[in-house]
């Protein structure tokens, strides 16, 4: 569904605990995520979609997910995601 969507390049879909906290094959399995990549800004203009901003996509997603007679049961939402962090540490150097 979201992949045939003109603006969508990726598509990656995420179910069950991704801190690293818990090992694979264990933790809760009822929730996912779905990651939506976008045609990058500077090449819109030209898109085969046209012309579009990010809020036109989420508000177009949110349609089609409300629409989906097989997502009757599921809470969904379509949000900005979080930033996403390196985890890296700044070194720290001390001289005696």
């Amino acid at each position: 569904m979201l992949r045939a969507m003109p603006q969508v390049v990726h598509v990656m879909t995420t179910i069950g605990d991704t801190t690293g906290k818990v090992s694979k094959g264990q933790g809760d399995v009822t929730q996912g995520s779905i990651y939506v990549r976008l045609v990058p800004l500077e090449e819109r203009k030209e898109s085969p979609a046209g012309r579009f901003t990010q809020f036109e996509v989420m508000s177009r997603a949110r349609t089609m997910l409300a629409k989906d007679p097989e997502l009757t049961d599921l809470r969904t939402s379509v949000q900005i995601p979080a930033a996403i962090s390196s985890g890296s540490a700044t070194p720290t150097s001390s001289s005696r």
